[in-house]
């Protein structure tokens, strides 16, 4: 990520933190949510092109948010337009920087539910099946599967093994 994106994911995750230290804010909903708006992101290039365009202000940005993700999380909704109204190097880099928000709001509700060195060891239990077994690996990052064909290849592997 250029300066300025690596500048907006720090202002970001301020953001996310402070959202997801309220108490009755559910961070795996959060995180739900922000995963939910990077695929959007991804499908559907106008609203993509909307949250990035330089010449928008912050306050169109969070608005054209605030539409696309109607009936949402209001926690997530809120995160989500401010991190849009930040200023981004590359197109990509904000629904990346929504990714790694994503991630670490999830980070956040494990560690909130003592779960975190649950998560680890069941990241490394994935992370061993996936170095060991070449084809899921190859199925998993197939660029010309949907992603739900490869959600549901990741839950028949994993389900039980791990938490979602």
């Amino acid at each position: 990520m250029a300066s300025g994106s690596a500048a907006s994911l720090s202002a970001a995750r301020r953001i996310l933190a402070r959202a997801v230290a309220e108490p009755k804010v559910d961070g795996q909903q959060v995180a739900d949510e922000l995963f939910a708006l990077v695929d959007a992101l991804d499908a559907d290039l106008a609203l993509a092109r909307a949250l990035t365009n330089p010449n928008r202000s912050a306050a169109d940005k969070g608005k054209a948010v605030r539409q696309a993700m109607a009936g949402h999380l209001e926690a997530a909704v809120k995160v989500a337009a401010e991190v849009a109204g930040l200023r981004w190097s590359k197109d990509g880099d904000l629904a990346d920087g929504l990714e790694e928000l994503a991630f670490d709001a999830a980070l956040a509700a494990a560690e909130r539910a003592k779960l975190l060195e649950t998560i680890e060891a069941e990241l490394f239990e994935v992370d061993a099946a996936l170095r060991n077994h070449r084809d899921l690996r190859t199925a998993l990052g197939d660029l010309v599967a949907s992603s739900e064909a490869k959600a549901k290849l990741a839950e028949a592997v994993f389900k039980g093994a791990v938490r979602p």
